[in-house]
């Protein structure tokens, strides 16, 4: 992932809602996570654990009714992402 995925799915817009930091911080997690693998820094399980921890976490997110729906598309899209991710994070252990 060459851009940051926070900036991939909002092209730069900076909002200033709590959520989003959220988003922000969710994001940076992802890229760290995609970036230690690249770099061999982290093993494979250890990167599976984290990804796969927070592809459940934004999953919940997802459920909350309460999130606004432009919120709730990009929660989707890092849902996505993080999954890709985990895809091929297992491709890569096997």
């Amino acid at each position: 992932m060459s851009m940051p995925i926070f900036n991939h799915l909002f092209n730069g817009l900076r909002l200033a809602m709590p959520k989003v930091d959220q988003l922000q911080d969710i994001a940076a997690a992802i890229d760290h996570i995609d970036h230690s693998i690249k770099n061999q820094s982290i093993s494979l399980s250890a990167a599976l654990g984290l990804i796969y921890s927070i592809t459940e976490t934004l999953g919940v997110m997802i459920g909350d009714p309460d999130l606004p729906n432009h919120l709730h598309n990009a929660y989707e899209g890092l849902a996505e992402v993080s999954v890709e991710l985990q895809t091929r994070i297992q491709n890569m252990n096997k």
